[in-house]
């Protein structure tokens, strides 16, 4: 029995050794394997490990582990390993979408429970009456606090459709609901006109076509009878740039929007053609501003003012690698540079006007989870900004 076990392990190990040799070949394209990694050492590593450590070893995991610790090391933040789950994942939220329960989360002051900040529409967590300000007390019995934290956001992001039991507080009134990821249609942008003369467009989600869709609505308003606009880019990423060329070009006239550099060095340029808005435009920004909402930031830069924190600084587009056997990578792909060929810098873009939340925002969100138009300080910063 103790040889068959020893000869299985052998096998396991020439088999972790091949895979790992082809991955490395494919990533580098080289013709060797770098001397600085050697076969001898994860050789020992595998036999060490299965003889000394004191649980079975998942070999599925150990693999995925090998794919995903090469990638981490590249140490870009848009390229990494995807499993099947996380692929299929990524394939929903690159064209805009969302695999999730729908709930928008945050800790509480204290740590000892989730406070939901929003409840996305038509998600199962708005099906199941779930609103913002609800708490979450557990997840599955296990106690939504701080110290639980790793196992709870797993259970709540989890890449599975997977039935979670949540127990929560309302007004002092305990509910139960169970709840599982699946994906969910967003809501690419909304519209409202303020103080009766400004225009606010909050965009949520890009997708394909989504530049005709707002385009149209704002056909619609006839935009030139209002004061200003105010476009909120707060917390948008994505990777379609030429969407967001597309939605810049229905705020500018014939220019450059912003261009973007491959690996190769070759340049891509997105030149507008539509014709700008002529009434003035307010930008908000903020840490989640990122990748290709930040392409937008820069295009419209010098026609806007921007106003709220500086953005994430994730100067890439990236795309999806699909391999054979249904997983892949996410791999940077192109950085993104404004109309004079300048890098977008990993500081991100500093806002004209720089604004911080406010004391009793900070107070408010962290009772509530959420704030108004009115209690919302970089909304009304804007606003203010056109009297």
């Amino acid at each position: 029995m103790k040889e068959r076990i020893m000869k299985d392990r052998r096998i396991l190990s020439g088999i972790l050794i091949g895979i790992l040799i082809a991955f490395v070949v494919f990533i580098k394209k080289s013709e060797y394997i770098n001397s600085y990694f050697s076969m001898g050492k994860l050789q020992f590593l595998i036999n060490d490990l299965n003889e000394e450590y004191l649980y079975d070893i998942d070999e599925k995991s150990g693999e995925e582990g090998i794919y995903s610790g090469y990638l981490a090391a590249v140490e870009n933040s848009s390229t990494y390993y995807l499993n099947k789950d996380q692929l299929e994942v990524a394939k929903i939220e690159e064209k805009g979408d969302a695999f999730s329960t729908g709930l928008g989360l945050m800790w509480s002051a204290d740590q000892n429970y989730l406070i939901v900040s929003s409840v996305e529409k038509n998600s199962p967590a708005d099906k199941k009456g779930i609103q913002p300000g609800d708490c979450i007390v557990k997840i599955n019995d296990i106690p939504a606090i701080a110290a639980n934290s790793d196992e709870i956001v797993q259970l709540i992001f989890s890449d599975k459709s997977e039935m979670n039991h949540y127990e929560l507080v309302r007004n002092k009134e305990n509910l139960k609901v169970d709840l599982a990821s699946e994906e969910i249609s967003l809501e690419e942008f909304s519209t409202e006109i303020l103080m009766n003369e400004i225009i606010y467009i909050h965009l949520h989600a890009i997708k394909k076509d989504s530049n005709l869709r707002l385009k149209e609505t704002l056909d619609k308003m006839d935009v030139n009878q209002y004061k200003g606009i105010i476009l909120d880019l707060r917390n948008l990423k994505t990777n379609n740039a030429e969407e967001i060329y597309k939605i810049s070009d229905l705020f500018l006239d014939e220019e450059v929007a912003f261009k973007v550099i491959n690996k190769k060095e070759e340049i891509t340029t997105y030149n507008t053609k539509q014709g700008s808005i002529g009434i003035p435009i307010v930008v908000l920004t903020n840490g989640g501003t990122s990748s290709g909402a930040e392409a937008l930031v820069l295009a419209l830069k010098e026609h806007a003012q921007i106003i709220g924190a500086s953005t994430a600084g994730n100067p890439y587009f990236s795309k999806l690698v699909t391999f054979k056997d249904e997983t892949g990578m996410s791999v940077a792909s192109g950085i993104i540079c404004n109309r004079y060929g300048e890098k977008l810098s990993k500081e991100g873009i500093e806002p004209d006007i720089k604004l911080y939340l406010t004391e009793e925002e900070k107070r408010i969100i962290l009772e509530r989870g959420y704030t108004t138009h009115e209690e919302d300080s970089y909304l009304q910063a804007a606003l203010k900004s056109f009297c």
